[in-house]
């Protein structure tokens, strides 16, 4: 298992660390933990929430948080 920071997994997703933070607050985008006060994002919840964006059409319903 790999562990990244809010950073790390901006960094992957090619985002801010703002955006992550936001989504956090609304309960949307990746899964996340909290360990010890610290904020982590799993490797893995990262590729299957990319996965879980894929879209054919843009009149398709994001059905992801």
């Amino acid at each position: 298992m790999v562990l990244l920071t809010p950073k790390q997994a901006a960094q992957r997703l090619t985002l801010s660390p703002q955006t992550l933070a936001r989504w956090r607050l609304i309960g949307q985008g990746p899964k996340w933990s909290k360990l010890g006060g610290r904020v982590v994002y799993e490797e893995g919840d990262l590729r299957e929430w990319v996965k879980s964006q894929i879209r054919q059409s843009t009149s398709e319903v994001s059905n992801a948080a």
